[in-house]
């Protein structure tokens, strides 16, 4: 979605990255009080004498955070780390919106409008669940192959089979159900 610079994108998650992962989200005002939460019960991990750190708490301060992470589109970031998968025109061609309002949404020369935000928002769930199997190259030929599981469309063909896609479409649910089940090698 945007939120970590492009060396941050490796394995390793330090605390130093986390802490500007929880700074960018934080700005954006997204899943503030779960980060508080989060934040608490890492400090009372960290003091000898304190309370001891509740892994459930953590827990569950991580978890709200995700799914705050899936319910708020951040288009001033996600442009970006897209436009990092795709190019501008298969970016538009995926959203269904023109290359030069990418190129404006993507500089915030415009604002992006809800139903291109909820679709944005949407790729970039998808992405996030590709990039655990795939590079930047794989990503955006997994939207290019053929998939069995999409009826041997891809998975491009088959959101713009849509005349108006959202994230709630069938074509849309197939193919975050698909990405998600990490099904895109092989026999899909």
């Amino acid at each position: 979605m945007g939120f970590l610079a492009d060396q941050d994108r490796g394995i390793r998650l330090g605390t130093e990255e986390l802490s500007l992962f929880l700074e960018a989200l934080w700005e954006e005002r997204v899943a503030q009080q779960d980060i508080a939460r989060l934040v608490a019960a890492l400090e009372a991990a960290g003091r000898p004498l304190g309370t001891p750190a509740d892994p459930e708490e953590i827990r569950a301060a991580l978890e709200g955070i995700y799914l705050a992470l899936r319910e708020n589109p951040v288009p001033r970031r996600e442009w970006g780390a897209l436009l990092r998968y795709f190019g501008a025109e298969q970016l538009a061609t995926l959203l269904r919106v023109s290359q030069s309002s990418v190129q404006r949404y993507a500089r915030g020369m415009r604002t992006t409008p809800l139903e291109v935000a909820a679709r944005l928002h949407w790729l970039a769930i998808v992405v996030g669940y590709l990039s655990a199997s795939y590079n930047e190259f794989g990503v955006r030929r997994w939207f290019e192959r053929a998939r069995k599981a999409l009826g041997g469309h891809s998975p491009q063909a088959r959101l713009l089979a849509e005349d108006d896609w959202s994230p709630r479409c069938n074509a849309a649910q197939e193919i975050e159900a698909l990405a998600r089940a990490g099904t895109g090698m092989g026999a899909t």
